[in-house]
């Protein structure tokens, strides 16, 4: 094992001198990121969860390991500690999905200055790319090609193990010898013991050796410029690592809810302006808001309420950057002149569409639904009337308008989380509020669950549990 190989691994492990974080992202044919593979370091080792999983899936997989016993946490955590984490020739890697899921895991070990067997190839869990398993073989290939410098990838597997071989073959595996294989029990285990001195006979289970051609692997797979294993993959994945954190952080999530408190009595969401239309927002939901509408590029918004019309105009000026035909669709029940002639002369009106009446009245929907006709990508933004019947209701006519990967966002559910007084004068309250009524949607609708990461990234947000992803069509 070369020096430079030794130091890469050993960082990517979080030991010696100078640790580094290592993400390597999992690209689909259209290049896009569906997931990352992510090395088990100290920490991860540690971790119940991790642990935990790798119980499970081992043990649901077991057939189709050299050595099968009863696994237990005590007996993986000890594995990853003194097998994988002490061994500089080895590392582990954990798959995540694109919903930062871990969803099975995939190993690297004798590594050395030419070759490197890549080992634990198990996918554990549901969700994700239903072929995140092949294309995190082949993100795992080319850093392997490109950060350690191996001209050789190969892997053992059972004879037997159709699907595995499957896998393999069509990421470029390409079978070579099989060995054969002795079968030993003792204290309630089985250990295959590899003999390559022998074949197997014919019925009997056997060692495949499958290894892939470098030179055919990068004709097939060029590398993505602009795309490869880096600085800014790293520092993303810290920064998801310190935004779980802050999520899980009582105190700072009670000095974030004191500071929604004291400051409500100057009507702090009120303080802002977006190109010099008033947006009745917190900073913190305007920048959540154009990570959205950047990630998804939506052909159509739709924002219940209006107002001053702050909100529309940062809608529009978003889709301008992005260029396009995406436009905004915005209703409210009562549009006051004053704010529709602000509106209208704004440079930004250009994209935007306006209907008067209420959100939940049929021939209101039935223009929305109008407009919305052959969208691909809609998002919907609800910050209308805030009584738990009228929210729930607009979550059931405008959910079906938004599809997989996109969001429903529900503002003001921070209602239910402030005192009572500050709502005396309003119809809306606790027990009677936006964040209700997501409660009772989400306990029959299966299609959108709440993106806990960004109301832990914000903090002081009016829209706690009210960023909605659609999981599915």
């Amino acid at each position: 094992m070369l020096p430079r190989q030794r130091s890469i691994i050993r960082s990517a492990k979080g030991l010696g001198e100078n640790p580094s974080p290592l993400v390597i992202p999992i690209l689909d044919e259209e290049t896009a990121r569906i997931g990352a593979l992510i090395p088990v370091d100290r920490e991860r080792a540690a971790d119940d969860a991790v642990v935990s999983s790798l119980t499970r899936w081992r043990q649901q997989s077991m057939r189709f390991f050299l050595t099968q016993f009863e696994a237990s946490d005590d007996r993986t955590e000890a594995w990853l500690n003194n097998a994988v984490l002490q061994d500089d020739a080895r590392i582990l890697f954990l798959i995540r999905d694109e919903g930062d899921r871990v969803i099975g895991h995939v190993g690297v070990r004798d590594i050395d200055e030419r070759s490197a067997q890549i080992d634990n190839v198990l996918r554990g869990g549901k969700g994700g790319d239903p072929r995140l398993m092949f294309h995190s073989l082949v993100a795992l290939i080319r850093w392997l090609y490109d950060a350690l410098g191996v001209e050789d990838a190969y892997l053992h597997v059972f004879s037997d193990n159709r699907a595995a071989i499957r896998l393999y073959r069509s990421v470029g595996f390409a079978p070579g010898a099989v060995y054969g294989l002795a079968k030993t029990e003792a204290h309630g285990e089985t250990q295959y013991r590899v003999d390559l001195s022998s074949t197997p006979k014919e019925g009997e289970r056997g060692y495949l050796k499958m290894s892939v051609d470098k030179a055919a692997f990068l004709e097939k797979r060029p590398p993505v410029e602009g795309r490869g294993v880096g600085f800014w993959e790293a520092f993303r994945e810290q920064s998801r690592e310190n935004i779980a954190a802050m999520g899980n952080d009582d105190a700072v999530r009670d000095l974030a809810r004191r500071f929604l408190i004291e400051t409500a009595k100057y009507k702090y969401s009120f303080s802002f302006s977006w190109l010099g239309s008033p947006i009745i927002q917190v900073p913190q939901d305007m920048a959540a808001i154009q990570e959205i509408i950047w990630r998804v590029r939506p052909d159509l918004i739709v924002e219940t309420g209006i107002a001053h019309g702050g909100s529309l105009i940062f809608s529009s000026s978003m889709l301008e950057i992005l260029g396009g035909d995406g436009q905004v669709l915005g209703v409210d029940i009562d549009i006051r002149e004053h704010n529709r002639a602000e509106i209208e002369k704004h440079p930004m009106f250009k994209r935007i569409t306006m209907i008067e009446g209420s959100s939940v009245d049929d021939a209101v929907v039935k223009q929305v639904r109008s407009v919305a006709k052959g969208k691909k990508r809609v998002l919907v933004f609800l910050d209308s009337n805030h009584t738990h019947k009228h929210v729930l209701r607009e979550l059931q006519l405008y959910s079906p308008l938004v599809k997989r990967g996109g969001y429903l966002v529900v503002f003001d559910t921070v209602v239910e989380d402030m005192p009572d007084e500050l709502w005396r004068d309003r119809p809306w309250g606790k027990g009677d509020n936006p964040k209700t009524a997501v409660r009772e949607f989400l306990r029959t609708n299966d299609r959108f669950e709440i993106d806990k990461e960004i109301e832990s990234k914000l903090l002081i947000t009016v829209a706690p549990d009210g960023y909605l992803r659609c999981v599915k069509d």
